[in-house]
């Protein structure tokens, strides 16, 4: 049986970083907009009644580089359901391919990751 990277819920750190209340939508505007200055075009779901359960919100992809995030507002109780971190895992294990499980208090984590240069996918 393969490990699960991906953490249902977001563990807290004594010194975690509180950036007020925000919720999915907050962060996915932020997140976009930060991708978008690095380059990276972006790809989200607006409407995901009839998609398939749990597919990553949005998916990005610059200079050879894919990555796929799923994001999470930082209210009590908000967590990753069975169907989001099975995708988050699959994703994981495919080459050339970033998967990621992001919560607002990971801002400067997602700028750095956004911000770091070309990864070729292996031929």
């Amino acid at each position: 049986m393969r490990r699960n990277k991906f953490q249902r819920r977001r563990p807290k750190a004594k010194n975690d970083v509180q950036v007020g209340s925000w919720d999915e939508d907050r962060l996915l505007r932020n997140v976009t907009e930060l991708a978008e200055s690095f380059g990276w075009r972006t790809y989200h779901t607006w409407r995901s009644t009839h998609s398939t359960a749990g597919f990553p919100d949005l998916t990005m992809v610059r200079a050879g580089r894919l990555i796929f995030a799923e994001l999470k507002s930082d209210r009590v109780g908000a967590k990753a359901t069975t169907d989001q971190l099975a995708w988050l895992n699959d994703l994981d294990e495919c080459t050339g391919v970033e998967a990621y499980l992001w919560w607002p208090d990971d801002l400067q984590r997602i700028a750095d990751i956004l911000s770091k240069g070309e990864k070729r996918c292996p031929s």
